[in-house]
């Protein structure tokens, strides 16, 4: 792997490569975004070679390709398990993003609902101030027989 600045004067970045010679031609250089899916492994298994164990390198050169396998295998059975995680993640997400939106549909439409129940409770309690005084000033010029007999009688022009 080769790193290669950049010809950005704003930052001196490097830029790796895969190829192991040197590629003068930065104008083909390609501004892409790819996905792409790279893994570490660290292995607990240390192999040691030694000059005697030369002719055994082979042998040794086998369990670590194994351990370096069965790590990348395992990797990948996280990345798995990671990716389904994150799959039911953003659903779960778009679940409660579209309950929060119901939600705030429904707020909205309960404080509206507040505010014409608030304007009519100011009405009626108006309503009720001038039947109090009018109770009032009819108990002061009549008596209380003739008031009930007439609230009784009028009972329907009063609800109006």
């Amino acid at each position: 792997m080769q790193k290669e600045n950049t010809n950005n004067s704003k930052d001196n970045g490097l830029v790796a490569t895969w190829s192991d010679t040197k590629n003068d031609s930065s104008d083909e250089y390609v501004d892409e975004c790819t996905h792409v899916m790279a893994f570490a492994a660290l292995t607990d298994k240390v192999i040691v070679e030694s000059a005697s164990d030369s002719e055994d390198s082979f042998d040794d050169e086998v369990p670590k390709k194994l351990t370096l396998q069965e790590a990348y295998d395992k990797l990948c059975t996280e990345f798995i398990k990671f990716e389904k995680t994150s799959h039911l993640c953003r659903k779960e997400l778009n679940e409660v993003k579209t309950e929060k939106a119901d939600l705030l549909v429904k707020i909205d439409e309960t404080t509206r609902l507040v505010e014409t129940l608030v304007v009519e409770n100011t009405s009626l309690e108006e309503k009720v101030k001038n039947l109090e005084g009018f109770v009032t000033k009819c108990f002061l010029i009549f008596n209380v027989d003739e008031v009930k007999n007439f609230a009784a009688n009028n009972l329907l022009l009063v609800g109006d």
